[in-house]
């Protein structure tokens, strides 16, 4: 039985619609039934909601959001929204919708190519207090100001985001300077961080340096997997980093090969 408390428009119905389909025989697969999915009924009743890999934009974000305030579906934990179109307001109204959710613990925005420091700043003042353990916002276009938003936040209360675990933030434009700012905010709070993802973006030595210099101040100290690959730092960087994050065992990854237990790599 659903869990509505009120009417659904006919533009939310619209947007069940499209995101639910008949089944289906693979095309791949011939021999292959794809059941049918109703994402209604998916959003009252399951754990995590996919809808990755579509044309999700802004305003079906502010659909989704008033579906879910309107649902508060209990067992509604995950949002898997990697590969769409969704931008800075797009977040801002997922964030609204994910404070409906009274377990809600999972936002997964990778590959929204269009989301950028507006829409961290909404995550950072949004969901600071809710208890979400996994962020990622791989290959958005979140840059320096973003990162001093979250940053900000931290600052501002050292119990905010207290259990998040996964902050994934590679593949972005964030660069020394909102490193320096993340890096400080991390010797404050979120210290239940096992994995921090920052390949792939624009840090150089000083970047390095910074998180070096949180490090032996305390910060991440239950980390496990650190990640600096692809970026502009050199050996003397690297050397810096390894110096702090050796003696607390946190494995982190410059380049290939990969950091792997009990393998000391120059």
């Amino acid at each position: 039985m659903l869990c509505a408390r009120a009417p659904m428009d006919d533009t939310i119905r619209a947007f069940f619609e499209k995101y639910s389909w008949d089944k289906y025989v693979s095309k791949h697969l011939k021999y292959y039934e794809v059941s049918a999915f109703d994402l209604e009924t998916s959003i009252a009743s399951d754990s995590v909601l996919h809808i990755t890999d579509q044309t999700l934009d802004d305003t079906e974000c502010e659909t989704l959001a008033r579906a879910l305030e309107l649902m508060v579906p209990e067992n509604l934990k995950q949002l898997y929204l990697s590969g769409n179109k969704i931008g800075d307001r797009g977040v801002a109204s997922l964030v609204k919708g994910a404070l409906a959710l009274p377990n809600f613990e999972l936002l997964f925005l990778a590959k929204n190519a269009d989301i950028g420091d507006e829409g961290m700043v909404a995550i950072a003042e949004g969901l600071a207090k809710t208890k979400i353990w996994q962020l990622v916002l791989t290959e958005t276009k979140i840059g320096n100001a973003g990162a001093k938003a979250f940053a900000a936040a931290i600052d501002k209360d050292s119990e905010a985001f207290s259990s998040l675990r996964w902050l994934f933030l590679d593949s972005t434009q964030i660069g020394d300077k909102g490193v320096e700012a993340l890096a400080k905010a991390l010797t404050k709070g979120c210290k239940s961080l096992e994995r921090l993802a920052l390949q792939n973006t624009k840090l150089t030595n000083r970047g390095l340096c910074h998180l070096a210099k949180a490090i032996g101040e305390g910060a991440l100290p239950k980390c496990e997997y650190l990640y600096v690959q692809n970026n502009e730092f050199d050996r003397e960087g690297k050397m810096m980093l390894k110096a702090a994050t050796k003696p607390r065992n946190i494995k982190v990854h410059f380049g290939w090969p990969p950091p792997l237990p009990g393998v000391d790599y120059d």
